[in-house]
């Protein structure tokens, strides 16, 4: 019940630690504290996403809807805040997690994958730039897993899932796997 998504996005910030800021896009509140190019970034990716996933399941006869209040994304700069603040929500393997989707909070959360080892030698380059990064080999599992996470989000918030029902865990996680590898050929 809030008015705008500022003051969503600002209620948001009373929760995370002091330093974040808020970009907002049609459909999802980003709240980062990472450089603003790499939330750009993430927000494009997120914004793709919706604009695919609704056009494919009403394309294919779907009721779906798109989200009533904007979808919130959660980007830390690096990988210790990411898992400090993740400590609740993830197990002991949240090392190899770079981001996730928590069906209680409705958000994904995840940190700046540029920092992550397997790209720092591409990353750290003269001719760096956030929007290759999805060029970069290394870089497709990584993306791939934000894309999953955002799908989830999706999923959960436009009809197609129930929050807090009982989904079989096949539907759920094929659904999101189908969509994690975007054919990037095709402007559909």
């Amino acid at each position: 019940p809030f008015e705008s998504s500022q003051e969503m996005g600002q209620a948001i910030l009373g929760e995370l630690p002091p330093g974040f800021n808020i970009l907002t896009t049609k459909h999802y509140i980003f709240c980062f504290n990472t450089r603003r190019q790499y939330a750009q970034w993430t927000a494009s990716l997120f914004e793709r996403l919706n604009d695919s996933f609704i056009n494919y399941w009403k394309r294919a006869g779907c009721d779906i809807e798109t989200p009533k209040q904007p979808l919130v994304v959660i980007i830390f700069s690096v990988r210790k805040e990411f898992e400090k603040y993740s400590t609740g929500d993830l197990t002991a393997t949240s090392h190899q997690v770079v981001g996730y989707y928590n069906l209680l909070t409705n958000r994904v959360t995840t940190f700046d994958l540029t920092g992550s080892e397997a790209l720092r030698p591409f990353t750290q380059s003269k001719n760096f730039n956030t929007g290759n990064l999805l060029a970069h080999p290394a870089a497709a599992n990584l993306v791939a897993t934000l894309i999953h996470e955002g799908t989830h989000q999706m999923a959960f918030n436009c009809g197609l899932h129930q929050r807090l029902a009982p989904i079989p865990l096949w539907v759920c996680e094929g659904i999101a796997t189908y969509f994690e590898t975007p054919d990037l050929a095709t402007p559909r």
